[in-house]
């Protein structure tokens, strides 16, 4: 399996980061809460290992149907993550992050930039702030201390977003600085399974918390017949036609899925994309 499943070292919920002036150098370390929702849970995770985007996924079958997304942690890994289930229960998935602003002490422009296609170590863990503008350190990717493969380079508000970067699940993000973030995919993962840019027409498959492209016709792969951006809080079950599909013309969708990948502070508690599916294998 390219990613392991989300939250398998789920922790608490870290205290919420108090917005800094933009004069104060902050490292964001995204952390992802994410919706998994075998019929009933919400469960939030902030992890070592798996942990940044945020994701959901639902349904309006009343058999189980478990999904996933890509995602991002800020430096701390982020997995895709996501969850399925039935019904009309209202709660939802979101992300935060948090920690500690810094007054003094090295700046990140006197260290070399990690560029695409370099492995790094890990900075911290997901949901933390930490305080240091440094890069993280470019190691071999062989070794064993490289966690991450640099997939893009975002220098400012304007550059690429990494939900949109094909592959990325994870982020590590600056409040000011050369670099606004890292789009980041963990080493050895196999990108292109990842869903990021998955368009109508392709397949993706859940597995446990994630979800994959696939083949069409593959056991268990889902058609994506909408997508959609900045989608709202999902519902932990529907009954009938699901609302976003509706509002994205796809009112036959049996499932749905939204995911983000963190890597700015304000993208941290919100969705990105959306896709909805109908059964394909």
């Amino acid at each position: 399996m390219p990613n392991g499943p989300y939250g398998e070292q789920p922790q608490g919920q870290p205290e919420q980061g108090k917005k800094k002036s933009p004069l104060m150098p902050i490292l964001i370390i995204a952390a992802v809460v994410v919706l998994v929702l075998g019929g009933v849970v919400v469960a939030t995770f902030f992890g070592s290992d798996d942990d940044i985007v945020t994701a959901g996924q639902s349904s309006e079958d009343t058999d189980d149907a478990d999904g996933s997304g890509s995602g991002s942690d800020s430096d701390a890994d982020a997995d895709s993550g996501g969850g399925s289930s039935n019904g009309s229960d209202s709660d939802s998935g979101t992300g935060s992050g948090s920690g500690s602003d810094r007054d003094s002490g090295s700046s990140s422009d006197a260290d070399p930039v990690p560029a695409v296609g370099d492995c790094v170590v890990r900075l911290a863990e997901a949901g933390e702030r930490i305080d240091t503008l440094d890069f993280p350190e470019v190691v071999d990717c062989d070794d064993p201390d490289a966690v991450f493969e640099v997939l893009h380079v975002r220098r400012d508000s304007s550059g690429q977003r990494c939900v949109d970067v094909p592959g990325a699940t994870d982020a590590l993000s600056y409040s000011h600085g050369p670099v606004e973030a890292f789009c980041l995919a963990k080493v050895g993962d196999d990108k292109s399974r990842n869903i990021n840019g998955i368009k109508v027409g392709e397949c993706a498959e859940p597995a446990g918390d994630v979800m994959y492209r696939t083949e069409c016709g593959a056991p268990g792969s889902y058609r994506v017949v909408a997508t959609y951006d900045d989608p709202g809080p999902m519902q932990a079950e529907y009954e009938g036609a699901i609302p976003q599909c509706v509002d994205a013309g796809a009112p036959e969708a049996t499932m749905v899925f939204q995911w983000g990948v963190a890597d700015t502070y304000d993208s941290v508690e919100e969705y990105q994309r959306g896709i909805c599916l109908v059964e394909a294998g």
